[in-house]
């Protein structure tokens, strides 16, 4: 009995001798998966990382974009009130022209008339 007793206990023995290498090479494993996470992680963190700026980057862009269009719209509106004023002014000269040539008509036509009236007392 005590050979038999013994050679179970051997046999445990090495039923748990086996179960501890397998335990140790699953937690070997597992620790190697783990370290391949955090690397994969820590890439993933990267990335963001280069993301986020890229992104602040963009940001940045699109503020000067839009600061820079709204000063084209601000020049735009000050040539187009600039460009009112200027047809404002034709249109005064044009209407002062139209009043000139008026006023030289009925001074030629008076000229015409005091020519007409000096060629009579001429005799």
């Amino acid at each position: 009995r005590t050979q038999a007793a013994t050679q179970e206990i051997e046999a445990i023995i090495a039923k748990v001798q086996n179960s501890a290498r397998l335990a140790a090479t699953t937690i070997v494993e597992a620790e190697d998966k783990t370290k391949g996470s955090v690397r994969q992680v820590e890439q993933s963190v990267d990335a963001l990382a280069g993301i986020s700026a890229a992104v602040t980057a963009i940001t940045g862009m699109n503020a000067q974009i839009a600061e820079g269009a709204d000063g084209q719209a601000r020049t735009a509106g000050d040539i187009s009130a600039m460009i009112g004023n200027i047809s404002a002014f034709a249109h005064q000269t044009s209407s002062g022209a139209h009043e000139t040539r008026e006023v030289s008509r009925q001074l030629a036509q008076v000229a015409q008339d005091l020519k007409a009236l000096v060629d009579r007392f001429r005799v």
